[in-house]
């Protein structure tokens, strides 16, 4: 983090916007060009959460869905801990193929691993982020929507940008707040999708998960990438947002 001058770049890129239907069809043309890639990846994923499940069932013996009903709220939490800090890496890494999708670099199954050194900075923000849903949920609903939907980014700027959790959620929110309206409109798509997607069985998620996870990736890119057509929007929204002092270094 580090004090900038503007540049001639960044009236342009305060007027970034972004229109959902054009958004999709991105999303849609990279899925086709990484599709092979990413199902691999998320099986590995799917694959890592299963052996989380068998190992905690057998761990507590659970054998009845009466079982499950009896086991310890603390027990429950710290399960819910050690899951999100096993995905927060993994998660991260799947958007970041969407990202590097768009930034036209080579992806692999393997780079779903390279954020593990970052597992504690990623499951840091994963764990707040949770803490503030399930805050927001118990305030009529609302102020917890408001928060999935502005901390979309948070994870992915700690993976691509080394950003502190702290740092990445205040920037995320600060951005989502400039797009809110459309954030909703895909989050309600994608539900739609997903509800859809269980007609089939879920056979239909094969192609959504990576759908979502490339749009997001381009998003992310469009909003906070390197080169001279992204990265402004977060320097403008942050200088506008605090005292002067505090400068996004994309």
């Amino acid at each position: 983090m580090e004090q900038q001058t503007p540049n001639k770049n960044s009236q342009h890129k305060q007027d970034y916007d972004f229109d959902v239907k054009t958004l999709f069809e991105r999303a849609n043309n990279a899925t086709k060009a990484n599709f092979a890639v990413m199902l691999k990846s998320l099986l590995i994923t799917f694959a890592v959460f299963l052996t989380f499940f068998v190992v905690y069932i057998n761990f507590l013996e659970i054998q009845t869905v009466g079982d499950v009903e009896n086991i310890p709220t603390e027990t429950s939490y710290l399960a819910n801990m050690i899951l999100t800090i096993l995905m927060a890496p993994l998660t991260a890494g799947m958007v970041m193929m969407g990202v590097n999708t768009e930034r036209k670099k080579t992806t692999n199954v393997f780079q779903l691993f390279d954020y593990i050194p970052r597992i504690l900075l990623l499951a840091a923000a994963a764990l707040m982020i949770s803490i503030l849903w399930q805050i927001g949920l118990s305030l009529f609903v609302l102020p917890g929507l408001y928060i999935f939907l502005t901390t979309t980014f948070a994870q992915t700027l700690i993976a691509d940008k080394g950003t502190s959790p702290f740092q990445a959620l205040k920037i995320s929110i600060l951005i989502s707040n400039r797009f809110l309206a459309k954030l909703f409109v895909l989050y309600a798509i994608f539900l739609a999708l997903f509800l859809l997607a269980m007609i089939t069985f879920g056979v239909a998620l094969v192609w959504v998960l990576p759908l979502y996870y490339n749009l997001t990736g381009i998003l992310y890119n469009d909003l906070f990438g390197d080169d001279k057509r992204s990265g402004q929007v977060a320097e403008q929204a942050v200088t506008k947002n605090t005292s002067g002092e505090t400068h996004f270094d994309a």
